[in-house]
């Protein structure tokens, strides 16, 4: 059995989600300054401090069954 909430997992989709939609797909591999540039906006963003944080604040069974729900 998870040992997580499910509005927990909720959360870090969202969050996840969020993060994802600033950066956008990678359909080629692209060069160095794209990666650079999309390093360089996600530097000091809000929304993947906030999750940063939220992962880190969850106890070890929280973590551990939300890479499960993730996996």
């Amino acid at each position: 059995m998870l040992q997580i909430r499910p509005r927990r997992v909720v959360h870090v989709i969202v969050r996840a989600r969020e993060l994802d939609a600033k950066v956008g797909r990678w359909d080629s591999p692209g060069d160095s300054e794209d990666i650079e540039t999309i390093l360089e906006m996600r530097r000091g963003d809000a929304t993947e401090r906030e999750l940063s944080a939220f992962i880190r604040a969850l106890n070890e069974d929280e973590k551990a069954s939300l890479v499960a729900v993730m996996w």
